[in-house]
């Protein structure tokens, strides 16, 4: 089944593709449901997977035919997602309307159902072949370089739950090391979360209090081996391919911290424009020449 759509009309969602090179658009797609989130690709860059928060589904878009293949509807509120080392899976991750009501959430026209759940689905028939329990719902997830395991914010949780994608299950519950009773009394939540490219570490935030904690994965559970000081409201995370370097994108004061994994300092701090609250980020190796 394909989904047709006008790839330039001004009343859909966008998708623009971008030279990294030239630093040029290439073109631009006009056909997604409203406030797409977070996407992700297919190694061989077939099969794109973009969030439709609005619509409460997850459109596919086919980079060869270049239209919308499939959508796939979940509870809650499309958000983020993840593919398999092996392209095998796609991991769905939908938050959702949490203690509002359901009536207000209708009057904005967004979907009202709850989620805690990963969806599950297989690359080849783009459908839902299982889901995993979150406990509650879930918001960003990083899928460890060899496949097996999902690591998972979930709201309600100073932490991340560790799953095991094999079994389809949880297997940990990891919480946060905080100093004091005044730093525990500071509300806060878990909104970003990355594994080292040698799978050696979890780095995953703490907002309110402006922190990237950082956990030991090699130990069953996770050991958290220390904390790094970020800008105002840590957000997303993003390690360098060669794992020496994370990014860390502060929404609260327009900066990205840049963090050594090493020596887990920070060097840098880059301001990104006021107003811009910087939240996703990518790293690419860009060959060099024009």
């Amino acid at each position: 089944m394909s989904f047709e759509g006008d790839r330039r009309n001004p009343a859909s969602s966008g998708l623009t593709v971008v030279d990294p090179v030239k630093d040029e658009v290439i073109t631009e797609y006009r056909l997604f449901g409203p406030r797409p989130n977070e996407i992700e690709v297919t190694s061989d860059g077939r099969y794109l997977y973009v969030p439709a928060r609005g619509h409460g589904v997850y459109e596919v878009f086919d980079t060869v035919q270049e239209k919308i293949i499939a959508r796939i509807p979940v509870d809650g509120f499309p958000h983020n997602v993840v593919v398999s080392p092996d392209d095998r899976y796609m991991y769905l991750s939908a938050y959702d309307r949490g203690s509002r009501s359901a009536e207000a959430v209708a009057a904005e026209g967004q979907p009202t159902t709850l989620n805690k759940k990963i969806y599950v689905v297989d690359t080849s028939t783009h459908s839902v072949v299982a889901t995993i329990p979150t406990e509650n719902a879930p918001r960003p997830i990083a899928i460890s370089p060899d496949g097996q395991r999902l690591y998972v914010n979930t709201d309600n949780l100073l932490g991340f739950l560790v799953l095991d994608l094999a079994g389809r299950k949880i297997l940990h519950r990891v919480t946060y090391d905080l100093l004091s009773a005044e730093e525990k009394a500071i509300p806060s939540r878990s909104h970003g979360i990355g594994v080292t490219p040698d799978q050696k570490e979890v780095w995953s935030t703490d907002v309110n209090r402006g922190l990237v904690h950082v956990f030991d994965i090699r130990k069953d559970p996770p050991q958290q081996i220390t904390r790094v000081k970020t800008g105002n409201i840590p957000s997303w995370v993003t390690f360098t391919p060669d794992g020496k370097t994370i990014y860390v994108a502060n929404t609260g004061d327009d900066t990205i911290s840049v963090i050594d994994v090493a020596s887990k300092k920070e060097r840098a701090l880059i301001q990104v424009g006021k107003g811009k609250a910087p939240k996703r980020m990518l790293v690419l190796t860009v060959r060099s020449g024009r």
